[in-house]
């Protein structure tokens, strides 16, 4: 986790987990999963609401909560202090998908989720390539997350930011 407001990691998870309770994305699940090992406990939101392809937002706190990706920063509006940025797409070259956080017209910092390929990955892509088929990787994690998930894999094709109903 990586914030911009100096709140540490316990502050934030118990503001993020009255919204993410109600997303069933399994991103937040993870959130939800770490909040309940280290044994925080949060308030009922004072509202919820999915934004497809983006993420989510609720009240939490006293506080316009935003959860999400890029997408959803734009869309709300949200700034995006360069160093954060910066942080974001070093963490997302490297294949990681980040969601940030945000609320009083910032972006307050951004969670950070591994992803590895299956193994076998590349092997059945080759296969797949041999006939002579042209395979895509498309997501809506971040372009660079997506290129670099598409290179791992031997893939040249990719779109990232891809909104469910595009895919």
């Amino acid at each position: 986790m990586v914030s911009g407001d100096g709140l540490g990691e316990d502050q934030i998870l118990s503001l993020l987990a009255p919204v993410e309770v109600h997303s069933g994305h399994f991103l937040a699940l993870e959130v939800l999963r770490k909040s309940r090992e280290k044994g925080i406990e949060w308030a009922e939101a004072e509202s919820f609401e999915a934004l497809d392809g983006m993420g989510v937002q609720g009240r939490s706190g006293g506080r316009e909560i935003y959860i999400g990706n890029r997408l959803l920063l734009k869309d709300r509006s949200l700034r995006l202090p360069q160093p954060l940025d910066q942080k974001a797409k070093e963490a997302e070259s490297c294949g990681e998908t980040v969601v940030f956080f945000g609320w009083e017209g910032n972006a307050q910092g951004f969670l950070v989720f591994g992803d590895r390929l299956r193994r076998g990955t590349r092997e059945m892509v080759r296969r797949i390539q041999s006939g002579k088929t042209d395979v895509w990787v498309v997501s809506g994690d971040s372009g660079e997350t997506t290129q670099s998930m598409a290179r791992q894999a031997g893939i040249a094709n990719f779109q990232g930011q891809a909104l469910p109903r595009t895919k």
